[in-house]
């Protein structure tokens, strides 16, 4: 996948994306990881966030 088709799926330019992967701006957002995992069809932990909970019953 290219820095182009990644920020298509995540709303980001190629740019900022070229940005977050040499680690020049943070990742700190947790929606922004959020949009990457799912982006990249990775789990969510992979980004250093939590499992989503489960639905109560």
């Amino acid at each position: 996948m290219t820095l182009a088709q990644l920020g298509e799926k995540t709303g980001h330019s190629a740019a900022q994306v070229s940005r977050y992967e040499r680690g020049i701006a943070p990742m700190n957002d947790v929606d922004v990881r959020r949009r990457f995992a799912d982006a990249l069809e990775l789990p969510h932990e992979a980004f250093g966030l939590l499992a989503p909970m489960p639905a109560p019953r």
